[in-house]
């Protein structure tokens, strides 16, 4: 007999198989078949001997109640969709328990137990569908035994049969409920792992906010207001996301079908006593099955959504954490020079503009080749590339969503280190080139014409020029900062310090 075990497997079932792996439904039901034909053999087999039939009855049940299990899970492994084998197998399960019940001519309770386990085994796996199916079968083999050798009706049995009968029936009612008392005690311990992680999300929530008003005080007194208003409105961005997928967690959590579940379960205790009874026969016990069953499909979707929002989270608390720690680097750096590597420097930009650049689609290229070590202000260095990607960003607005291109290069030569940026936006008016690091200049509406002009005073400070080319308007822009290399302190000793981008 075919058992009950697919409801432990896990709530996903891998479609994918490959050849010499056993589908997890056929392993799951292997020892519960080779056992349950193992007592079905017992039952027939007493029968048989009772009534005086020949011995050679029990050579033919022997070979399909001790091989055929085996055979089963041999073609499980070997098949390319075990799956597929074993639905083929609980099908033929049914078929063969309609020929022995209408071998052993009905004895009444080993038929009620190949009966019930029919129905329990297929309504449990494949529901309604499958249960018509393997009744269909089971009444196929019924009448097919019948017609090759008469239809004799004989119910009757000694008590000691009967009686194995019963216990083989409780035993499989008993691990019925046993599976509903398991999934139970897991749904309750999911549960609670979501409260904790509500609790958790809480608190990284209420930690976000305090950091976030933190790294306004931080980014003004290191004189960095603009760029803290920019990493303030990608953090707030994100965290729009993260409120949204605390909602979509909380929302499960309250609209979750464990309260139903836990309810069903106190009625099945209420009948311990009579379990067998109340499940078969009774209106409200089939009822009570048929609920369970069907708590399978929304238990997983809770399940799947919680996991989904749950990734989602992670993620974007990663990214806040990463804005912030990169505007934490450079905004107690000071007016101080400092040698440092330009890959580092793009980097901490690039996380403070993320969400940003994630919001407007932009698709950024990095060609960074290993440069030497230059000496600068981060923070004013942090303002100059913020400044520029937050250009490139806005002169690419009108582009097509699939084409925004962003382009990060650096390279040197003997005496310099070169970093540039490329957009592929709108351009910069032959007349306007001459103009646009000059002082109050801008083509923007509302602009105030101080980015580009406090970047070129922040690249000579640190001894550094910026440069801009483009080919006219529509046909983007590429803005070159130039750094003098640094003189590592090992290269009196012949060596040299390179920022392996």
């Amino acid at each position: 007999m075919n058992q009950w075990a697919d409801l432990n497997m896990s709530s996903s079932i891998d479609t994918t198989e490959s050849k010499g792996s056993v589908h997890r439904l056929t392993l799951a039901n292997y020892v519960p078949r080779a056992v349950g034909f193992a007592a079905a053999f017992l039952m027939i087999a007493f029968v048989i001997i009772y009534r005086g039939w020949t011995l050679w009855n029990l050579v033919g049940l022997g070979l399909f109640c001790f091989i055929y299990p085996h055979v089963v899970y041999l073609a499980s492994k070997y098949s390319a969709n075990g799956r597929r084998v074993e639905h083929f197998a609980m099908m033929f399960d049914s078929l063969m328990l309609g020929f022995w019940t209408a071998h052993i001519q009905f004895v009444f309770w080993i038929a009620y137990t190949f009966l019930t386990a029919t129905l329990l085994n297929n309504i449990i796996v494949g529901g309604l569908r499958q249960l018509v199916k393997a009744l269909v079968l089971f009444a196929a083999g019924v009448i097919g035994w019948s017609a090759i050798v008469g239809f004799q009706f004989r119910p009757e049995a000694p008590f000691f049969i009967e009686f194995l009968a019963m216990a083989m029936l409780m035993l499989y009612v008993g691990s019925v409920a046993f599976t509903f008392y398991n999934l139970n005690v897991k749904l309750m311990k999911i549960k609670r792992q979501q409260e904790v992680k509500n609790r958790q999300l809480e608190e990284t929530l209420h930690e976000l906010d305090q950091t976030r008003d933190e790294l306004v005080e931080k980014a003004h007194k290191a004189g960095m207001a603009d760029i803290a208003t920019g990493v303030l409105h990608n953090v707030g961005n994100v965290l729009n996301s993260v409120n949204t997928s605390a909602s979509l967690i909380r929302r499960a959590v309250e609209g979750s079908k464990l309260e139903g579940f836990v309810k069903a379960n106190s009625i099945l205790r209420q009948h311990n006593e009579n379990r067998e009874e109340f499940l078969t026969t009774t209106p409200k016990g089939k009822k009570l099955i048929e609920y369970y069953l069907q708590l399978e499909k929304p238990l997983q979707a809770e399940q799947s959504e919680v996991l989904q929002q749950s990734k989602r989270l992670g993620e974007k608390i990663s990214l806040i954490n990463e804005v912030i720690s990169a505007q934490q680097s450079f905004a107690g750096a000071g007016n101080y020079t400092d040698q440092t590597s330009l890959s580092k420097m793009i980097d901490d930009a690039l996380s403070l503009q993320a969400g940003s650049i994630e919001r407007h689609g932009l698709n950024l290229t990095r060609n960074l080749r290993a440069t030497a070590p230059v000496m600068v202000q981060k923070s004013k260095l942090i303002h100059v590339l913020v400044n520029l990607f937050k250009n490139a960003k806005e002169s690419m607005e009108t582009n097509h969503p699939e084409n925004k291109d962003l382009i990060i290069e650096t390279w040197q030569d003997r005496e310099n280190v070169f970093l540039s940026v490329t957009d592929n936006g709108a351009g910069v008016d032959n007349e306007h080139i001459q103009k646009i690091f000059t002082h109050a200049f801008t083509t923007k509406k509302g602009g105030h014409g101080f980015g580009l002009h406090s970047s070129a005073n922040y690249m000579n400070e640190m001894g550094g020029t910026i440069t801009v080319k483009s080919d006219g308007v529509g046909k983007g822009a590429t803005f070159t900062l130039t750094f003098p290399r640094a003189v590592p302190d090992d290269e009196r000793s012949g060596k040299q310090q390179y920022d392996a981008a």
